[in-house]
């Protein structure tokens, strides 16, 4: 897993986005966003990257908020949602 500010980093490489007007961003973020996902929890990772996506004007298009994408078994078992597609 790489840090928020490297993903910012990566994501502002201009061979990475090339025309910010027509972008969709899909993929297991690895980040929590509480209330913005129907999450319980809200990361610092999360909090970083959702305020690079406004400013890209990107808007969250997962329809079903609710529904954890990651699921845990065991001993430190809990739910998130951490596949997200952004879009604008």
């Amino acid at each position: 897993s790489i840090s928020s500010a490297e993903c910012i980093k990566l994501l502002q490489r201009p061979e990475q986005v090339r025309d910010m007007e027509q972008c969709i961003l899909v993929g297991d973020f690895n980040m929590r966003l509480g209330p913005i996902t129907g999450d319980r929890i809200t990361s610092t990772r999360g909090n970083e990257l959702v305020q690079w996506f406004n400013n890209q004007r990107l808007t969250l298009c997962n329809d079903d908020l609710g529904t954890p994408t990651f699921v845990r078994f065991g001993a430190h078992s809990g739910t998130s949602v951490v596949d997200l597609i952004w879009s604008n």
